[in-house]
Order: structure tokens, then C-alpha cells, then sequence
């Protein structure tokens, strides 16, 4: 399990849109280093239900919440109602410290290995206490299935990225009552968001130009493969055919010698029964 942080817009925060509200996007960091790779989550919330896709900026997670999955855990945890579960649980990940939250990957497959690619499913948690008790809740994100729709949902995560990051920038230069070092701190948050976004998407396109040329290089293997073993089942044919017509020409040969013999034991005979008749 590695530690995380959430690092981006929320409900009501600086940076999201008005019109907006029940939309976020935060970058969850994977490591102490600020410039290193992390996660972009793009999270829609309702009353009783949520849908939340993350990117590395190669594949595309969901997780998927629907009404009733959420009144069963409401009815687990003790809560009246679905919305109460989602309002005070779910959506306590948006409160949590970066020191609480935590990523649990799922395995790879042998493909995803060969291909370097991230497993297809994992777990973000984190503490809620309930009743003076500490629980811990998990949203379990898989993979999004098919190469257009992973495209599709990378694309849209990081236009919601940039799009927060323009509207933080903007509201920075239009407030005058925000702080110099305000200021300065959600320009720099800003401008990391938008370098990460860029590297996501140099990214994408790399690991496409890299699938494309190993997939015609394995290609272009197995088609040399292939020639060479239809080359030698030729080989094989031909020398076969050979030895084929070999064999029956001598068993012609050894047939007419069978018959020579034939015809002079036939005619020895004759010539026996004559001379019986003479005498």
C-alpha cells in the first residue's frame, strides 16, 4: 500500500466551477516527490450514488457506486439513509490528510507485465470513524474496457484538469483580496498541474508509438516464422515426392523380370509335354 495525497479541486473550492459543484478533480500523489507521476480523479457525486474515473495518463480507472450498493453499506454502517452514508463516508475522502489515504493495487496479469501496463484493478481507502469506532472505507476502481473508451476517458480527466487549473489561474489574477502568497501558491499549483497534464499526455502518445512498433516487430517475427516453416514443409514435400516416384520405378522393373520368368516356365512346360507325346 502506498501513501497518497490529494492534491486538486473539490466541491465548493477554489478552482472548480460554480455551476459545477457536485464535480471534483484531485491529483493523488504516489510518492514524497512533487514531481513525480501520481493519479488525476475525476469524481461526479449525487445524492445516493457516485462515479469517479482516475488516470495515469495511459489507462483509465471507474468505480461505479450505485443507490442500492449504497443503502446496503448505509444499512451496514448503521445510517438512515443512503445519502447520509454517501455525505458522510464517501465523501469524507475529500477531508482526508494525505497521510490517511491509501492505494492497494491489484495483481498484474501476465500480459499487463509483458506490457508494462498498471494492474486492472485497485483499492482507495481511507479511516472513518463511526461510533467511536475507527472503519475503513475502500472504493474499488477496474480498468475501463476497450482502447477507444480508455482513450476517451483519459482525455476527458485531463481537459477537466486543465480547465480547473485556467479557472484557479483566472480567479488568482481576478480577486485582488487574495494574498500575495496565496497568490503565488496556487500559481505554482497551477502550473504543476498543467506540466503533469503535459507529461500524461507525451506519455500517452510515447507508450502508443511503443505498442504500435513492438506489435509490428513481433509481427514482422512471426511472419519470418511462419515462411520458414511453409519453405521447409516444401522442402519436406518435394523430397518426399521423390523417393516416391523412385520406388515405384523400380517395382516396374522387378515386375517385368517376374514376368520374363513366368513366360520361360510356361514354355519349358510345353516343350516336356510335347516330348511325353513323341515317346
Amino acid at each position: 500500500m502506498l501513501a497518497v495525497r490529494g492534491d486538486g479541486a473539490r466541491p465548493g473550492a477554489e478552482g472548480d466551477a460554480a455551476d459545477d459543484s457536485d464535480t471534483w478533480c484531485a491529483r493523488l500523489q504516489l510518492t514524497a516527490d512533487s514531481e513525480s507521476s501520481g493519479l488525476y480523479v475525476l469524481s461526479r457525486w449525487g445524492e445516493a450514488e457516485c462515479e469517479l474515473t482516475a488516470s495515469d495518463g495511459r489507462t483509465a480507472w471507474t468505480c461505479c457506486v450505485e443507490e442500492e450498493r449504497m443503502g446496503e453499506k448505509a444499512e451496514a454502517w448503521g445510517f438512515q439513509t443512503p445519502g447520509e452514508y454517501n455525505r458522510d463516508v464517501l465523501q469524507a475522502v475529500l477531508r482526508q490528510p494525505p497521510s490517511a489515504l491509501r492505494i492497494t493495487w491489484g495483481r498484474r496479469s501476465k500480459r499487463a507485465r509483458a506490457n508494462q501496463d498498471q494492474p486492472a484493478t485497485w483499492q482507495l481507502s481511507w479511516p472513518v470513524r463511526r461510533s467511536d469506532l475507527e472503519l475503513r472505507a475502500t472504493l474499488e476502481f477496474r480498468a475501463v474496457e476497450g482502447e477507444e473508451q480508455q482513450r476517451a476517458a483519459v482525455a476527458g480527466i485531463l481537459d477537466r484538469a486543465l480547465t480547473v487549473a485556467a479557472a484557479a489561474q483566472a480567479s488568482c489574477g481576478a480577486h485582488g483580496i487574495v494574498g500575495q502568497a496565496e497568490q503565488q501558491r496556487s500559481r505554482e499549483a497551477c502550473e504543476r498541474l498543467l506540466r503533469e497534464a503535459d507529461k500524461c499526455l507525451q506519455q500517452s502518445d510515447r507508450f502508443k508509438e511503443e505498442k504500435g512498433r513492438l506489435e509490428d516487430e513481433l509481427l514482422g517475427k512471426f511472419l519470418a516464422v511462419l515462411n520458414a516453416k511453409k519453405a521447409r514443409i516444401r522442402e519436406l514435400e518435394a523430397a518426399q515426392g521423390g523417393v516416391t516416384a523412385g520406388g515405384t520405378g523400380g517395382g516396374g522393373a522387378k515386375g517385368g523380370s517376374a514376368g520374363g520368368k513366368g513366360a520361360a516356365s510356361i514354355g519349358g512346360a510345353g516343350g516336356a509335354g510335347r516330348a511325353g507325346k513323341g515317346r
